[in-house]
C-alpha cells in the first residue's frame, strides 16, 4: 500500500528539518578543535556558529510570527563577508586587493535591493512573502566566483600534495556544490506554491547537508599544523 501524500510531505519536512540541524556538526567540530584552529578555519568556525544562530532564530521567527523577512537578508550579508575572509589570505591572485572594495559594494547593492527595490520593510510590517532576486544572484556569483578562483590556484600549485588532505579545497567543494545547487532554488522559491514546495525544502536539506558535512571535515582537517613545504634538492 503506497503511502498518502500527508505522510510524504510529513518526510519532506522531517527532511529539511534534518538538513538544517546538521549545521551542528561543523560546530561541534569546530568547538572540539577550537584551540588549534588555523585563522582560516577558525573565522570558518565563527561563520557556522552565525549560521547556527541565525537558523534557529529563522525557524523560531517562521513559527512564531509566520515569516522570518529581514533575518536571512542579514545572513545575505555577513555570509559574504565571512567567507571573503576567509579566501583572502589564501589567494594570491590579484582579485585580492579588491575584496574590502568588492564587499562594501556588494553591502550597499543589497541594502539598496532589500529596502528601495524589493520592499523589505513593508513585507515586514505588513508579514508579505519577500524575495531578493538580485541579491541571492549576486552573492551566488561572487562566491561560486571566489571558490573558481581557488580552484584555479590550485591547479599551478605544484606544492599541494593531496587537495582531499587540505581543508579549504574541501570546504570549497561543499560551497560549490551548496552555490550550485541552490541558486535555482532560491531565484524560483517564490513561484512554488501549496504542497510542490516540500520539494524545494527536500532539494535545500540536501544541498544544507552536504555543504556540513564538508565544512565539517574542512575544520576537522584545519585543526591541524600547517604542513612544511617540500624542499627543492634540485640543484639551480
Amino acid at each position: 500500500m503506497l503511502p498518502d501524500l500527508t505522510d510524504i510531505l510529513r518526510l519532506l519536512r522531517v527532511f529539511y528539518y534534518i538538513g538544517q540541524a546538521s549545521i551542528l556538526v561543523p560546530v561541534l567540530v569546530g568547538l572540539v578543535r577550537r584551540r588549534t584552529l588555523q585563522p582560516g578555519m577558525r573565522l570558518l568556525f565563527y561563520c557556522c556558529l552565525m549560521w547556527l544562530a541565525f537558523t534557529i532564530f529563522g525557524e523560531y521567527a517562521s513559527l512564531a510570527w509566520g515569516n522570518n523577512n529581514g533575518i536571512y537578508q542579514m545572513v545575505d550579508i555577513l555570509e559574504l563577508w565571512f567567507i571573503g575572509g576567509i579566501y583572502y589570505p589564501a589567494l594570491r591572485l590579484p582579485l585580492r586587493r579588491h575584496f574590502l572594495l568588492i564587499g562594501i559594494g556588494y553591502t550597499v547593492l543589497a541594502l539598496f535591493d532589500f529596502f528601495v527595490l524589493s520592499g523589505l520593510w513593508q513585507a515586514i510590517v505588513q508579514t508579505l512573502i519577500f524575495h531578493d532576486t538580485y541579491t541571492t544572484l549576486l552573492k551566488h556569483i561572487l562566491i561560486i566566483g571566489l571558490v573558481l578562483a581557488y580552484f584555479e590556484q590550485c591547479l599551478f600549485d605544484l606544492q599541494i600534495r593531496s587537495l582531499w588532505q587540505e581543508p579549504l579545497f574541501v570546504v570549497s567543494v561543499g560551497l560549490l556544490l551548496f552555490f550550485i545547487g541552490t541558486i535555482v532554488l532560491f531565484l524560483t522559491d517564490h513561484l512554488v506554491l501549496g504542497p510542490e514546495r516540500r520539494l524545494f525544502m527536500l532539494g535545500l536539506a540536501v544541498s544544507n547537508l552536504a555543504l556540513n558535512l564538508l565544512v565539517a571535515r574542512g575544520l576537522w582537517l584545519g585543526s591541524k599544523p600547517p604542513r612544511p613545504l617540500p624542499v627543492n634538492t634540485t640543484a639551480a
